[in-house]
């Protein structure tokens, strides 16, 4: 109910975005219409099968909105992220079929017993139809190393259908890889398959340290805050194998709070491009004194995502980390000790590019008089260059829509 929620809220101020940022025309409207009716039936359903329609539904949008600018660059980042997809959800699909040729059902709550009746915890289709699931659903939410499409879709989509995505589209995922785990194979498969779990926070925990390394060395803002994603959403699926109590109501509360964050960080940027130009870290120079309430929007925000108590931010780290280091003082070995380390290492990175950010809006540039070069004419509207106003009207995109080796 929460997600859903979420999703309504998102997609509701997206569409206000979107009326001042663009894409609109009937082709954007059903795309994002089709996407938010694809992101709730992830949601409601509950059978494995109608969850792969759904999330080929949304797959299927995201990848067409993604491009709907129609410049080289996006077309690029969305036939990376449909190749990508569509690896995701056949694997999902097989694990699926495992699990059915093992139980001869597909609803989610009949599973949860069938699994026990007609096989085993430790039965070889059911091992195998969760690994497949889980691997499809790695590629769905871009943990670390399937992430290569997640920088790529962000930064080149449109900034309305950035918002949209980076909020929703991965968190419907991840929302559905908790639910399948605990409703379908329940807790007790986690605990009776030690050598699963271990290698999924192994991933994790790699996802949560690159993520937070990679986002460090950007310099766009929109590529900046995808590999923050990266790391977050390694995070949660640390939640989920950790298989402790704690940890699950900390992945299911970042969950949420990420939503919220990246949606709020995301429409940030897009109206700092909109109104200012501002894709990159140094566009962001004095930009406080300009816009003050988005600018302090951005550092409220990013602080949140830092982990700053008592921010939801720090509800959902500080859950995760405590059911990793409950769990291994239960036996649960030197994983969970491992898990909690490299989030508080992640949240040392994440103050690190946050901080950078701050310093931009609020001390860069400070002593130099209004008239001084190229941001004061791009900020007030009025001096700013021929290249400036090019790409504020076009919505911020970058009009030549070149791939910057530089953000790698």
């Amino acid at each position: 109910a929460a997600v859903l929620v979420l999703i309504a809220l998102v997609a509701a101020a997206t569409l206000a975005f979107s009326r001042v940022a663009g894409p609109r025309g009937n082709a954007f409207y059903s795309g994002y219409l089709l996407l938010t009716g694809g992101l709730s039936g992830v949601v409601l359903t509950g059978d494995l099968f109608n969850l792969f329609v759904f999330l080929e539904i949304v797959g299927l949008t995201t990848y067409a909105l993604i491009a709907s600018d129609r410049s080289g660059a996006s077309a690029y980042a969305s036939l990376k992220y449909l190749v990508l997809g569509t690896v995701g959800a056949s694997l999902y699909l097989v694990g699926v079929g495992y699990v059915y040729l093992a139980t001869g059902s597909l609803n989610m709550l009949d599973l949860q017993t069938r699994i026990l009746e007609e096989a085993s915890y430790t039965d070889p289709l059911i091992q195998a139809g969760f690994a497949f699931i889980v691997a499809g659903f790695a590629l769905k939410i871009a943990l670390f190393p399937v992430h290569t499409w997640q920088p790529d879709a962000y930064q080149r989509a449109p900034d309305s259908v950035t918002t949209f995505v980076a909020a929703l589209v991965s968190t419907a995922g991840a929302y559905a890889l908790i639910r399948v785990t605990y409703t379908v194979f329940t807790v007790e498969f986690l605990a009776a398959n030690e050598a699963i779990t271990t290698v999924l926070l192994v991933v994790s925990g790699v996802s949560i340290l690159a993520g937070s390394v990679l986002a460090a060395m950007q310099s766009d803002l929109k590529r900046m805050f995808a590999y923050s994603s990266v790391a977050q959403f390694g995070m949660i699926a640390a939640a989920v194998g950790l298989a402790n109590e704690w940890a699950l109501l900390g992945g299911i509360v970042h969950l949420l709070g990420h939503g919220l964050l990246k949606f709020g960080l995301f429409l940030a940027a897009g109206l700092l491009a909109l109104g200012y130009g501002a894709r990159r870290v140094e566009d962001l120079a004095s930009l406080a004194r300009r816009a003050p309430y988005t600018a302090g929007s951005l550092a409220v925000l990013g602080l949140a995502l830092v982990g700053i108590p008592p921010s939801i931010g720090f509800l959902g780290k500080w859950y995760i980390a405590f059911g990793a280091v409950q769990e291994s003082g239960l036996g649960g070995g030197a994983v969970g000790i491992g898990i909690a380390a490299v989030i508080f290492v992640s949240t040392l990175f994440t103050l690190a590019y946050v901080a950078r950010l701050i310093e931009q809006l609020y001390f860069a540039g400070v002593g130099l008089d209004d008239g001084h070069g190229h941001d004061e004419g791009a900020v007030d509207g009025t001096h700013g260059d021929a290249h400036d106003r090019d790409v504020v009207a076009d919505g911020g995109q970058d009009a030549g829509g070149d791939l910057d080796a530089g953000d790698d």
